[in-house]
């Protein structure tokens, strides 16, 4: 799985990324690890706000792209309405073949890691 994230950072500044392991991407990004992005040491992360799976590394990449080159009202206008990111992307690229969906409830982060392992599989029951 690949996951697409959005993280809401200090001075209410929203960072999006991308991953393969998102349980490893959260801990560098939340306890400061030097695998964590320079923007998220500098401007410590407050919770993860979304994720979307997407079953293609290639549709994360683009997925990312796309949500990077939206404007800030964008990006809280599909927070607050996240299923709408597979037809936002499909008719702004002409894209039918893109699948995306929405990551289940997401928790406030930091959660002790045994906590969000077991959330995370739970997932997959």
């Amino acid at each position: 799985m690949n996951y697409l994230y959005m993280l809401r950072c200090e001075g209410d500044s929203l960072y999006t990324g991308i991953t393969k392991n998102l349980h490893h991407r959260m801990e560098a990004h939340f306890y400061g690890k030097k695998e964590g992005a320079k923007y998220t040491r500098s401007r410590k992360p407050k919770e993860l706000c979304m994720v979307w799976v997407t079953p293609q590394w290639k549709d994360a990449c683009r997925l990312e792209y796309f949500v990077k080159s939206l404007t800030k009202a964008q990006k809280e206008n599909l927070l607050k309405n996240p299923a709408e990111l597979q037809s936002v992307f499909r008719a702004k690229k002409s894209e039918s073949e893109l699948i995306c969906t929405i990551y289940g409830e997401i928790e406030k982060y930091p959660v002790p890691l045994g906590e969000f392992l077991q959330l995370f599989l739970s997932k997959f029951e």
